[in-house]
């Protein structure tokens, strides 16, 4: 009786890694994913606009995606709420540098 329980606890022990292992994978997406657009934000913001802010704020949009989103799948999502905060910040950037 206790080996069967045993094994049942074993099996959804191994069930448990193999959706964490999935999960981690799915992180490190979207880890790529967000460096990807923060570097094509950069690339994209002109040169006389660019300075220590900028970068900055762009990092914090990078802290702010990962606790908004919580490792979610939702993509689309994400962008779109990434796309309304950079605006914020570019025209808030600029209001402070003219």
């Amino acid at each position: 009786m206790l080996d069967g329980i045993h094994k049942i606890k074993k099996s959804q022990i191994i069930e448990q890694q193999k959706r964490l292992i999935i999960q981690i994978k799915e992180a490190q997406l979207l880890r790529a994913e967000l460096e990807t657009c923060r570097h094509r934000l950069l690339e994209s913001i002109p040169g006389h606009i660019k300075c220590d802010i900028t970068h900055n704020i762009i990092d914090k949009l990078g802290r702010d995606f990962v606790n908004d989103n919580q490792l979610t799948t939702t993509t689309s999502n994400n962008i779109t709420s990434t796309t309304d905060k950079t605006n914020y910040n570019q025209n808030i950037t600029q209001l402070k540098l003219t």
